[in-house]
């Protein structure tokens, strides 16, 4: 069951990660908790936003956010239970990135009805 997770962070897709960063620190406030190449997790209170390269993204995503993310304590149980309920995965099953964090991460996506990604992410 995906229900009652933690929100982890909300996905912001930038042409100009630097400039977007500088601005929600010297402007909002925010801190810099993690920094991975192109790739900023900002955080004031109990907000993280990832700030990432967008350049892969079609033009209308850029400056939107992509994704909310949520805390997955086991990211295998999650998946199987996206696909047994048939939702839309939108990412390639569960993908990883090994750069991030101190281990890496696993994650993957879902679509709600109103189109929007859901993220289920582990940090390893």
């Amino acid at each position: 069951m995906l229900k009652g997770r933690s929100l982890d962070h909300i996905g912001i897709a930038s042409i100009d990660v630097e400039a977007d960063v500088r601005y929600y620190v010297e402007v909002l406030g925010f801190r810099i908790i993690g920094h991975f190449g192109e790739c900023y997790f900002i955080q004031n209170g109990g907000v993280t936003y990832e700030i990432y390269n967008g350049k892969e993204q079609p033009e209308a995503a850029i400056g939107k956010i992509d994704h909310i993310a949520y805390t997955s304590r086991d990211i295998e149980q999650d998946y199987a239970y996206a696909l047994e309920q048939g939702y839309e995965i939108t990412t390639q099953g569960i993908e990883s990135i090994d750069r991030f964090w101190d281990h890496g991460i696993r994650y993957f996506k879902i679509r709600t009805p109103g189109g929007e990604q859901v993220e289920f992410n582990q940090i390893l």
